[in-house]
């Protein structure tokens, strides 16, 4: 509530006869691209929206970082839910905001919001984790095809992860085959194996924390990054060229104007 209505949790906590400063419960954090020019690296509170199609065990990764039983059963799909814990690989101690981002609420904010909109709301999360049934292709497929959505509508500044849940079950050759090929065609980590059922997190938690630390190393190269280098290479090399044809020029014309001086 403190992320989504400050206002409305500040009066929960007067109403419970809280006699402090207010000031003191509250931490104001900038927009994450601000803040990665300023002090990310001391930003304790990092938000992960995770995204993913039905089944694809979002709701127990999130269930997993505050300690609930594992569960068969997914949330309600038309309830995005949150969870909150500490991640203890960094100092100071990190608090992890994990925001499960259903099937419709991404088709929602990706396909019928306004582009201002859809920045803003990107622009509230320091890494997107990107689900998928390490047992199906099709989920992965998803996956892949909205980490390309969302990666170009954040102007590719938005760091990414892949995550392989129900590891327990294995994955076919295909699909490992095919994972390999969409991150090293990305330039991504490969996915973090999960299993809820089992209690294997392969330290997921820590590695949302580092790609938020350290986001460069975890932004996807997506067709629109390639064609926006390429055209920033494109455009240094016209700016050299161009600056050697004008002092090429400018020679020629000292030379030419003190021959001609000689001769007069």
């Amino acid at each position: 509530t403190s992320m989504k209505q400050p206002r409305v949790a500040l009066a929960y906590v007067l109403y419970l006869g809280y006699k402090g400063d207010p000031a003191l419960l509250f931490a104001t954090s900038k927009r994450r691209k601000q803040e990665r020019k300023a002090d990310l690296p001391g930003r304790t509170l990092l938000q992960c929206y995770v995204f993913g199609s039905t089944g694809s065990g979002k709701t127990g990764l999130l269930n997993g970082l505050v300690g609930l039983p594992h569960s068969d059963s997914e949330g309600n799909p038309r309830t995005c839910a949150v969870a909150v814990g500490s991640v203890d690989n960094h100092e100071p101690r990190k608090t992890l905001v994990l925001q499960e981002v259903t099937e419709e609420m991404a088709k929602k904010m990706m396909e019928g919001g306004d582009r201002e909109e859809r920045a803003q709301w990107l622009a509230a999360a320091d890494v997107a984790l990107f689900m998928f049934d390490g047992s199906n292709k099709d989920s992965f497929a998803y996956a892949h095809k909205l980490l390309l959505e969302v990666a170009t509508a954040s102007g590719d500044s938005l760091p990414c992860l892949f995550a392989a849940s129900k590891d327990d079950l294995g994955m076919s050759q295909e699909l490992v085959e095919l994972c390999k090929g969409t991150c090293a065609t990305l330039a991504m980590p490969l996915p973090i194996p999960v299993s809820m059922r089992s209690g294997e997190t392969s330290g997921i938690y820590s590695h949302l924390s580092d790609a938020a630390a350290a986001p460069a190393r975890f932004i996807p190269e997506t067709p629109s990054l390639k064609a926006m280098r390429q055209y920033q290479q494109t455009l240094r090399k016209c700016l050299i060229y161009t600056g050697i044809g004008i002092t090429g020029g400018a020679v020629c014309y000292a030379i030419y104007h003190r021959l001609k001086r000689r001769d007069s």
